[in-house]
Formats: C-alpha cells, sequence, structure tokens
C-alpha cells in the first residue's frame, strides 16, 4: 500500500485535533498505551521505496499533540531538549577537548544535522563536547520535523532488559524495534554500558541492523579506536558509508604534583645547565653525542611533536634531559606526566582492584592520553605479564595516536637483544619495532663517562 508524506499525517492529525471537543482531556498528551502495529511491527515508521523514512498510520492513534512535540517525545530527548548548535561553544572547551579537532567534529555534525546520511561516529575524551553535539543534531531534526530517537547506550540496554524481563516478548520485541529501525538513531556514550554478554549482543544487533539497512546514525564514544573490537571497528571506518571523527584531548593546565616530579628535581635539571662538555676526560666524539641530544631536547621541549627515544649508559645525562623537557613543558602549559618506568608500573598495579576498577581506569587513561609523556628508564623494570600489558597498550595507543612521547633507556635500538630488555618477547619486540619507526621517532644515542663520578676534576654541572 501507498504511504502518506510524514507532513501530510501530521497536518491531517493536527487538523482533527484542533476541531475536536475540548473536553476530550487527550488532545494535549501522549497516550502512552503500546500500540502493536502489524504495518511497521510497532517501530512507528516505515522505508519508502527512496529509502526515506515515513510515518506509519498508526500514529495517528498514538499522537495527539503538535507536530514537534510529538516527535520530541518519539526522540526521548529529555533534559537535552534545550540544546542547540548555537549553544555550543567552538573551542570552549580547551581544557577537555582540543579547539581545531572540536571545531572539525562540530563541523562535521552540523553537516549531518542538515542532510542525515550515513553513520557519524564522534569519538573524544569525557568532558568534550560529545554529547552537546549529539543532542544539538537530535534538537535541530526535531526542530525541522524529521523523527529522530535519542539514547544513552546504557539506557537502551536497562530499557530492553526491563522489558525483557518485566513484561511480554512482544513489548519487548516493540521496543527493540524502535532502536533497530528509528529513522534517525543518536546513540550516545557507546561503551558504557554494562559489559555482560546478553547487552553486547543487543548493541550488536542494533548496529548490525542499521548498517545492513544503511539507517542514517549518530554514535559518541570515548572508547579509544585501538580498542574496538573488529566488528565495530569496520563499520566505523567504511569510507563508503561512515565517517569517524575523532576530538582530540584538550589542554589541561598541568599541576606540578601531577607531573611526577619533585620540585628540587625540577630546579636542579633544566636545559640551562645540562652541561654537553661531559664530566672529565669526555672525549670529542662523545661531546658531540650529548651536543645533538640537547639540541633535539630543546627542540621537542619548545614544539612537542613525534617521539623521543634518548638512550646510552647509566650516568650520561638521559633522565636530566628528559626533566628538562618535562620543565619547559609545565612554563608553557603542556599537559605532561613524567614516570620512572618501574614506579609507573607499581602505580598501575596498586590502582587496580578488581571489584572496582574506576580508579584504574582514570590513572591509565591520564597516563594514555596526556600531551605529553616521559617514561624514563625502559627496560629496568622487573614484570609481570599483567604488567607488562599495560605498558604495551600505554605504547601502543600513543603510537597510534602520534601522541608526543619521551623515552629514555639503557637500549641500543641498533644492536637489540631481547635479553637486554627485562620484557617478554611477546611484547619487547612490537615495542621496539615502535622505537624504530624513522617517521615517529626521534632517536638520540648518548655516551660520556657517568657524571656521577665522584673521582673527576671537572665537577661541573651535567
Amino acid at each position: 500500500m501507498g504511504m502518506e508524506p510524514l507532513d501530510k499525517i501530521l497536518s491531517r492529525i493536527d487538523l482533527t485535533n484542533s476541531s475536536k471537543n475540548t473536553t476530550d482531556t487527550k488532545t494535549d498528551i501522549f497516550d502512552d498505551e503500546i500500540i502493536q502495529c502489524n504495518i511497521c511491527d510497532g517501530s512507528r515508521w516505515l522505508l519508502s521505496e527512496e529509502r526515506n523514512p515515513e510515518p506509519c498510520s498508526c500514529q495517528e492513534k498514538l499522537w495527539r499533540t503538535t507536530t514537534e512535540t510529538r516527535i520530541k517525545k518519539y526522540s526521548e530527548i529529555g533534559s537535552l531538549s534545550n540544546v542547540t548548535f548555537n549553544d555550543v561553544r567552538v573551542g570552549g572547551y580547551e581544557e577537555f577537548s582540543e579547539p581545531v579537532s572540536f571545531r572539525n567534529a562540530y563541523h562535521e555534525a552540523t553537516g549531518f544535522a542538515h542532510d542525515p546520511k550515513g553513520w557519524l561516529v564522534i569519538s573524544g575524551p569525557s568532558g568534550g563536547g560529545k554529547t552537546l553535539l549529539a543532542a544539538a543534531i537530535t534538537n535541530f531534526l526535531i526542530s525541522n520535523k524529521r523523527a529522530v530517537r535519542y539514547v544513552l547506550s546504557s539506557n537502551l540496554i536497562d530499557q530492553l532488559r526491563s522489558s525483557f524481563d518485566n513484561e511480554s516478548d512482544e513489548h519487548f520485541s516493540t521496543l527493540f524495534s524502535q532502536f533497530l529501525d528509528a529513522p534517525v538513531l543518536v546513540l550516545d556514550d557507546l561503551g558504557h554500558q554494562s559489559d555482560t554478554p546478553w547487552a553486547n549482543e543487543k548493541l550488536d544487533q542494533v548496529l548490525t541492523n542499521r548498517f545492513n539497512k544503511r539507517l542514517p546514525t549518530v554514535i559518541t564514544t570515548s572508547v579509544p579506536r585501538d580498542e574496538l573490537d573488529n566488528r565495530t571497528l569496520t563499520r566505523f571506518s567504511d569510507p563508503y558509508f561512515s565517517k569517524y571523527i575523532h576530538i582530540k584531548q584538550g589542554r589541561k593546565k598541568t599541576q606540578l604534583e601531577e607531573t611526577g616530579i619533585s620540585p628540587r628535581l625540577l630546579s636542579k635539571m633544566t636545559l640551562k645547565n645540562f652541561n654537553s662538555r661531559g664530566a672529565y676526560g669526555t672525549s670529542v666524539a662523545a661531546k658531540r653525542t650529548l651536543k645533538e641530544a640537547l639540541d633535539v631536547a630543546k627542540s621537542f621541549a619548545e614544539q612537542p611533536s613525534g617521539w623521543l627515544y634518548l638512550h646510552g649508559p647509566t650516568g650520561v645525562g638521559k633522565t636530566h634531559l628528559s626533566v628538562g623537557i618535562a620543565d619547559i613543558c609545565l612554563k608553557t602549559d603542556v599537559d605532561v606526566i613524567f614516570r620512572f618506568v618501574p614506579d609507573l608500573l607499581d602505580q598501575l598495579r596498586k590502582t587496580y582492584d578488581p571489584k572496582s576498577i574506576s580508579g584504574f581506569d582514570q590513572t591509565f587513561d591520564r597516563i594514555r592520553n596526556c600531551e605529553v609523556l616521559i617514561l624514563d628508564d625502559l627496560g629496568a623494570e622487573v614484570t609481570t605479564s599483567w604488567v607488562e600489558e599495560k605498558l604495551f597498550q600505554i605504547i601502543v595507543h600513543r603510537h597510534n595516536e602520534m601522541l608526543s612521547t619521551v623515552i629514555t633507556s639503557r637500549i641500543d635500538l641498533s644492536d637489540y637483544d631481547s635479553k637486554s630488555i627485562n620484557i617478554s618477547t611477546r611484547f619487547a619486540e612490537p615495542i621496539v619495532s615502535r622505537l624504530r619507526d624513522a617517521h615517529v621517532v626521534t632517536e638520540r644515542y648518548m655516551h660520556a663517562p657517568d657524571f656521577r663520578y665522584r673521582g673527576s676534576k671537572n665537577n661541573n654541572s651535567r
């Protein structure tokens, strides 16, 4: 049978409502009764031959208010109903989101709102404005009389579980179909729902159905791209149907105590007082390695970009240069964290609690996503398989996301031997492979007598 356009059905309902007796108490309210329709199977919408969403005739029985009110009720946007694109401050969330990447996400969100096609996936840190963009898209569509369904992923699972446990199968199927086949679905905060096989299965069914039917969908998530399962990542990365937009971590002014460096160490080890002439007896060739390391450290500190790998024997000044870089970052409001690798792994181990992983997650996420991470003395740690995996995840994530990183080590990558690093081959080899990536990593070898040797005739500072 033919389907009438949305505006015609809605205007006809409005006309009917305006002429009804004012004693009818249902003219201005939404009838919450679930009406099972054999035409649309409870989804309230049908796809025309042109694959445009059009309302089912059952809406006449279900909705008896103005057009926008009906669509707003259907959307379940709730407390976010007043959020518009004008309310979203582009560049106003710098503490949480980097302005350029947020501006790009804003542009893509407005484009989708004007022409909802395909999938728009917005990823980024918590507090970065993803939900505001999702709500603004929803409300823009509502204001233009476009049917859209907004739902938090956690609420979607809760609603389905509630209807599955307490109601008939018919009620569950009706509710589920509204997420499966909504003309436009805005799924907010994917990845923060309960992680159970049943919940994951239902979410996968929603995503699979909408992807296969090519239904317009907006998804926000704070789950890093490299932690997505393969099925989800494949859909998010489809170049012909999906747009994946990442909002980068904002620049947070780091407090000194957060860096992991004591004030005394910070004042003692600066780039200005690093002695590139070396200790007594340093050869000309060795002095050259110190000077080259100092120069590259200064360049990195002035404009953090890529990775810097400083390696050499104990006492040549690797830690001094890395602390000096952190000092410059702090003075220029760059979010920097410094960690002696064995201490970092101890910190992760202590914050992990199987009963409540919120503390660990916060610490782990902070280390993974800070603007500049300095890892001192990689390879000196004594590890377990669990902490090895966490260290591996940190390095892989920062390499994939091109996050500025400084690593010091005694490991010579040109003469690498798995026995020279206290990490199992399973993780050591892929870590070393990334450190050898010349497109990302600047490597400097430092060779000189130990600065700490007290028998020298020259007691200059490093």
